[in-house]
């Protein structure tokens, strides 16, 4: 479907004289290493990760041209971004003269007197005094910086590109800038870990006092260089049990620092800090347009998608994009990360928004006895659900066993015929 016609698509699903919500993702697909837990990255060569200077700017020439194709139809339909949220990849590895220019490209093409929150992510190693005060020139008010681990053992093992060092120092220095919100990314559970590695990770996260903390489960992804590993005995998995240890000592830990979990893998200190792109995914509160290779969107009650691994096919055609497919309950499997994710959160999985997204009531996705299996499953996870008239919500807030076990199930079915 060309871009012409997926604009006629997408506004017969959505009435122009309303006004819409809207989540702008750009992907920027480069970094500077290829890190062994990465499964956002798997299928990407390292020469294509590692592009040079003159490949970025036709990247950065291509994603402007793409949003300044589909933005002026989008804000002719009534959408108001609330957030814009840039991913990878590391949007830092692009030049600081890059982050105008694509802001340009934005505000020429959006309304943006909505936004509420415009966030970026970056790594210790790629960031710079330069490149911060280029981000706090267009806008930037979130930062969100991939420490993974203080642990020098844990960053070499995880082919991190910084140093522990390196990360203190890029924390004090983002904390140092006008951007005011500053979130450290850790991860829980790396083979091998000891639970007095991780909560020296933990203490030092703290005592650096970032606005916000996010702590994500590892992986064990197949293809990934640190599950291979694991696969053939050079790392040691952590067991299922150790995994959920790992996770709660997180939320001892930040606990009893003062932050609180408002949302599964998310703490904060002030509610104002809370992470509003992410909560946007989960919450169901709306389309999002994901612009670049590899970027992803949920718009008009489609699923839009640019494969990662065609850098070249994208900055040659930017316009179109490489998959373009309705929800529908012939393929159920569609509709489970928007459950999950809505399942993290306080309010659940509302129907009015769900119907929203994907065009289908849910009393006719609860018809398919695939989606009753899911909801089935994530029951015999552990997960208490209540079924109340307009949604439903995970009732005990104790998500992460539930996560984690649907986690071990799915990279190892066997574990299913123990429980």
């Amino acid at each position: 479907m060309n871009a012409e016609a997926l604009i006629r698509k997408i506004s017969s699903m959505r009435n122009s004289a309303e006004e819409k919500t809207l989540q702008i993702y750009l992907h920027i697909p480069f970094c500077s290493s290829k890190c062994h837990f990465c499964d956002w990255v798997d299928d990407i060569s390292v020469t294509q990760l590692r592009s040079g200077a003159s490949v970025r700017r036709q990247y950065v020439e291509a994603l402007c041209r793409q949003i300044e194709f589909w933005g002026p139809h989008l804000t002719t339909l009534g959408y108001r971004p609330s957030c814009i949220y840039w991913g990878g990849g590391t949007p830092t590895r692009l030049d600081a003269q890059d982050f105008p220019i694509i802001r340009d490209s934005l505000r020429s093409s959006f309304d943006l007197d909505s936004l509420e929150q415009h966030t970026l992510e970056t790594t210790p190693s790629d960031l710079t005094r330069e490149k911060l005060e280029s981000l706090e020139s267009i806008g930037v008010d979130r930062l969100s910086i991939g420490v993974q681990s203080f642990d020098p053992d844990q960053l070499r093992r995880a082919g991190r590109a910084h140093s522990s060092q390196q990360a203190v120092e890029a924390i004090r220095l983002a904390k140092a800038s006008r951007i005011t919100d500053v979130n450290i990314d850790l991860i829980s559970g790396f083979p091998d870990e000891m639970l007095s590695t991780f909560r020296n990770t933990l203490q030092q996260a703290v005592e650096l006092d970032p606005t916000h903390i996010s702590v994500y489960s590892y992986r064990a992804t197949p293809r990934t260089i640190m599950a291979v590993q694991t696969h053939r005995g050079v790392r040691h998995g952590l067991e299922l049990d150790a995994m959920i240890e790992s996770y709660e000592l997180a939320q001892d830990v930040l606990t009893q620092a003062g932050y609180k979990e408002y949302c599964f893998n998310y703490f904060v200190k002030d509610d104002r800090y809370q992470f509003v792109a992410g909560l946007y995914g989960y919450k169901l509160e709306g389309d999002i347009i994901g612009f670049g290779a590899g970027a992803e969107s949920t718009i008009g009650a489609l699923t839009l998608g640019n494969e990662d691994t065609e850098l070249h096919r994208y900055i040659e055609h930017p316009l179109d994009f490489d998959t373009v497919a309705p929800f529908t309950l012939e393929k159920p499997e569609m509709f489970f990360p928007l459950f999950g994710g809505a399942l993290m959160t306080e309010g659940g999985i509302s129907f009015p928004k769900f119907e929203y997204l994907t065009g289908i009531p849910f009393s006719q996705a609860w018809s398919s006895p695939d989606i009753k299996a899911w909801f089935q499953y994530v029951q015999n996870c552990g997960a208490r659900l209540s079924f109340e008239q307009d949604r439903i919500r995970a009732s005990d807030r104790k998500i992460h066993p539930v996560y984690l076990k649907n986690l071990a199930y799915t990279l190892n079915p066997a574990l299913l015929s123990l429980s």
